[in-house]
């Protein structure tokens, strides 16, 4: 089956299984803090769940079901947060961390092109980024319909559209703060203030301005998530720009 691939194309497919093998282990500390904000999240609200059903001061007369609706719901909104901040961190070590650990280096003796590092860091980061956001998002639009709050009955798509649109500020911001530095730590940094600023500004001018525009309170997310993705997206495609045309590592 291999013998009728072109030649070209067949180096190019090992030279990206090669680039992303790379990449993965350059993400594995970030990787795992997903993880570990995931499990950190259901441990805490797993508590809450049962200290409130089997402890001490439990409430005999909550009902439960509608209870673990709520704390599957705040797990999986927490980890989602949680995973568009640790963002900046795959956004910091894409680039920056590279440099720090001398591997850019000799990615640069490679016969590899700018393209193809670019192409191995996004397929990297934004399939794992994806898969943790779209599986907690999932599980709270999936459990939507029980819940006895009127907002997530809803919204529950608008919940979701910030926090996408923060994972792509995260790591845009990060990404281009890494394409100039050598400190993975300075980029994710910037990243955090940079969008935690724009998000309070906006939050902050939602609030004093709802009497006139915004009392809909669907208007808020996607608010957030417009400031989001104005803020992450220009910056992902200056760093990629830059990226490419500079000539060191």
């Amino acid at each position: 089956m291999t013998d009728s691939i072109p030649s070209p194309i067949l180096a190019n497919v090992r030279i990206m299984r090669a680039l992303i093998a790379k990449d993965w282990r350059l993400f594995r500390l970030p990787i795992i803090g997903l993880l570990v904000a995931g499990v950190g999240c259901l441990l805490y609200t797993g508590a809450f769940f049962y200290f409130y059903n089997f402890g001490p001061n439990r409430r005999e007369h909550w009902d439960n079901s509608a209870i673990l609706v709520s704390v599957i719901q705040n797990a999986a909104h927490s980890a989602g947060f949680l995973t568009a901040l640790l963002a900046s961190t795959f956004g910091g070590v894409a680039i920056a961390g590279e440099r720090a650990e001398r591997t850019a280096d000799f990615t640069a003796l490679l016969p590899v092109t700018r393209r193809q590092v670019i192409m191995s860091k996004f397929v990297s980061a934004g399939s794992v980024l994806m898969v943790f956001t779209l599986f907690y998002a999932l599980i709270f639009i999936f459990t939507f319909n029980f819940s006895e709050h009127l907002f997530i009955r809803n919204y529950p798509v608008a919940i979701w559209e910030w926090q996408i649109g923060c994972v792509i500020s995260f790591f845009g911001v990060a990404w281009l703060v890494s394409a100039f530095t050598t400190s993975a730590a300075i980029s994710a940094c910037v990243s955090i203030a940079t969008t935690m600023g724009a998000l309070a500004w906006m939050s902050v001018y939602m609030e004093t301005d709802r009497a006139n525009r915004y009392v809909d309170v669907g208007h808020r997310d996607g608010n957030l998530a417009m400031v989001a993705f104005t803020v992450g997206l220009p910056c992902l495609v200056a760093g990629t720009i830059y990226y490419l045309r500079r000539t060191a590592p």
